[in-house]
């Protein structure tokens, strides 16, 4: 187990493939907007686990908690049943309290976003319910930091099409 630096989370994403399944669908056969944000949250869940070896059920237990305190969603265009996406986010901004995660769900295929979300996550004491400070570390089960393989974000925005003005970053020089 490593102490992973939360600051090494910063604009680096985490990706998940999903399918529009049937059950999340509104009547036109689309992702509904409520199964949009269980999308979302639960890739978010999933893929720290998966990708960054980070357990929030598991680290809630120790007693920090991260629950959102709002979540903003910009729906950009539909998505039908059966369609495969791409879900990706990372943390935007990083507090001493609290932190913004961005996520975007985009087509598998096309890259056209479907969906842009703003979630602001506190955290809190998971017993009291008060507010803690962010921890500087996050426990992973990974042999070394995960967070070196993961992309930029303004690298995996670079090709995604269709997202609202201020989610686009200039893709940064490396040479």
């Amino acid at each position: 187990m490593i102490e992973l630096p939360m600051s090494n989370l910063q604009h680096r994403v985490l990706t998940s493939r999903e399918r529009v399944k049937f059950a999340a669908a509104d009547p036109y056969a689309h992702l509904s907007s409520g199964a949009c944000v269980d999308m979302i949250m639960g890739h978010r869940v999933e893929a720290l686990e998966d990708i960054i070896g980070f357990s929030i059920l598991r680290h809630a237990r120790t007693g920090v908690a991260f629950p959102a305190r709002s979540i903003q969603v910009a729906y950009l265009r539909p998505s039908f049943v059966g369609e495969a996406l791409e879900v990706g986010s990372w943390i935007e901004t990083l507090g001493t309290s609290s932190f913004e995660v961005r996520a975007v769900i985009a087509g598998a295929g096309d890259r056209k976003a479907r969906a842009a979300a703003r979630i602001h996550f506190v955290a809190v004491d998971a017993a009291t319910g008060r507010p803690v400070p962010v921890p500087a570390t996050l426990p992973s089960n990974a042999p070394s930091d995960p967070t070196v393989a993961l992309p930029m974000s303004a690298i995996w925005l670079a090709d995604v099409q269709g997202l609202p003005d201020g989610w686009v970053e200039p893709v940064p020089d490396i040479t």
